[in-house]
């Protein structure tokens, strides 16, 4: 037996006992450490298996203070929806556009990357911004909610093939599923006006 393999089964076992004792509002806390941990794990565990997790297409991108990310340059990916034509866009401004299979984000469109109790990983960032980028056309009402449980199929697989673990990407497929729902819901706009 592997001592990563052993490792992980330890960490488990412990936890699982440690969790008996430590109060329940700690416990989620304890899960969190726990699976980065265990998904870290694995990850190099996989990258050594693969040959090092070799990503499709990389995105270039800066971190940004309100939102963590702005794409650095025009972005596109094939994803598996015919028919589609649709542009995002803000008074004006076209962010994105998906037509026919193919999504096109320009450059300039900024996302909040990984969210939720979770570490920002380059095997992470393709993945969270097309996510997002669903999301939000989803949420402007230019996609119906039916597209969320793809958007969220797309990002474990785009993940996945960045070299992600199995593991990683299986808790975030699911997380996304139970606890993303609300991230669709149309934002409520609050209107000032000055004398």
């Amino acid at each position: 037996m592997k001592l990563s393999t052993l490792l992980i089964g330890l960490i488990i076992v412990g936890s699982t006992i440690l969790s008996l004792y430590i109060p329940s509002n700690w416990r989620y806390f304890l899960g969190f450490i726990i699976g980065n941990v265990i998904g870290q794990i694995t990850q190099k565990m996989e990258l050594k298996k693969t040959g090092g997790g070799k990503m499709k297409s990389k995105i270039a991108y800066e971190e940004l203070p309100k939102w963590k990310y702005r794409l650095y340059k025009t972005y596109k990916q094939k994803i598996n929806i015919q028919g589609l034509n649709i542009t995002l866009s803000s008074y004006g401004k076209v962010f994105g556009m998906i037509k026919k299979n193919m999504v096109t984000i320009k450059r300039g469109y900024a996302w909040d990357g990984p969210s939720g109790p979770t570490i920002d990983t380059k095997n992470f960032m393709r993945g969270s911004l097309i996510h997002d980028f669903l999301y939000q056309c989803i949420r402007e009402g230019l996609l119906g909610k039916g597209y969320r449980k793809f958007a969220d199929q797309l990002l474990r697989d785009m993940c996945r093939e960045d070299g992600m673990s199995w593991f990683r990407a299986s808790y975030i497929y699911l997380g996304v599923r139970f606890f993303a729902g609300f991230a669709v819901e149309p934002k409520q706009v609050i209107l000032k006006e000055a004398p």
